[in-house]
């Protein structure tokens, strides 16, 4: 069976990575360079995924590894 990322458990991943860091939305869009903060919430809702700049972002302001963000199902 082919990896596939779970793009809902993906997105609560990064809520609670989020939660677990003391960062907020807008500590997100700063680190990011998002403008929106509907572009956040796609995430948390599993409609999209972070580009791959924004994992590796997400991965150093975490304190942890591009794996560690993605929810990958076998």
């Amino acid at each position: 069976m082919i990896p596939q990322i779970n793009l809902i458990k993906t997105g609560q991943n990064i809520k609670d990575l989020i939660r677990k860091n003391h960062l907020s939305i807008v500590d997100i869009q700063e680190l990011c360079g998002i403008t929106s903060k509907a572009s956040i919430y796609k995430w948390f809702h599993g409609v999209c995924i972070p580009s791959t700049d924004n994992l590796v972002v997400l991965a150093d302001a975490f304190g942890c590894t591009i794996e560690d963000i993605l929810v990958v199902e076998k």
